[in-house]
């Protein structure tokens, strides 16, 4: 791809996701010793998140030859015991400056992002949501089941262009909570928001990772079956 030419109109699919990714899971660091690099990072417990992030790396920069590597880490944050993890790590030199002003150095959602047609915003928006959504569903009471379906992100960050997006997308958004620091080991407050489960399916929204997507699926057929009890 041309960066120059980069526009809401000639964004494609892969690139609205990878900056969706960059936002939120992935990084972007420079080296200058011994040799000056630059290198795009992600560190995912979803081995499917880390191979579609590099199968659409590949598709930008179709010179890449990185591959995803499994690697076992230590307890942080929410996880309490060690668990196996996927990394993506390769050389991004040339997209640096684009994805930083693009993002504002990861405090925006990208201008590009804005103007661009629906699919490519739901593309985008997967990105965010396979990154830093999630979706639980309680059975515990089977004639009426708790589905949530949200996001979670520090509060100077850009969650709050991300609530007007997705409003923007008619997707309906609970008040969003501030959680203080401490809270799950967070080192800062941060954002939870909610989104309406049924007006994020009806928009066609989705999640690539399998774990979550499946969730999705499940919950569809929760809401369907409640539907049918009450006619």
């Amino acid at each position: 791809m041309n960066l120059e030419t980069i526009s809401s109109e000639s964004l494609n699919k892969e690139l609205a996701y990878l900056l969706g990714v960059y936002i939120t899971d992935g990084s972007i660091t420079t080296r200058i010793k011994p040799t000056k690099n630059c290198t795009f990072q992600l560190q995912v417990i979803d081995k499917d998140f880390a191979e579609k992030t590099l199968e659409f790396i590949k598709v930008i920069i179709p010179s890449c030859k990185g591959n995803v590597n499994k690697f076992i880490a230590e307890p942080s944050g929410f996880n309490k015991n060690k668990c196996i993890k996927y990394c993506v790590g390769v050389g991004f030199f040339k997209w640096k400056d684009f994805f930083l002003e693009q993002t504002g150095n990861k405090h925006h959602i990208p201008s590009l992002i804005w103007d661009a047609s629906l699919i490519i915003k739901k593309w985008f928006i997967a990105g965010v949501m396979d990154g830093d959504g999630y979706i639980s569903i309680v059975e515990k009471n089977r004639v009426n089941p708790r589905i949530t379906i949200g996001i979670g992100k520090g509060e100077d960050g850009w969650i709050w262009e991300f609530k007007q997006f997705m409003e923007k997308l008619n997707v309906k958004v609970n008040k969003p909570e501030i959680i203080p620091a401490g809270y799950r080991n967070h080192k800062k407050p941060f954002v939870r928001m909610k989104f309406n489960i049924r007006s994020f399916v009806s928009r066609g929204l989705f999640f690539t990772v399998e774990r979550k997507q499946k969730k999705i699926i499940r919950a569809i057929k929760l809401l369907k079956n409640i539907q049918e009890r009450n006619y």
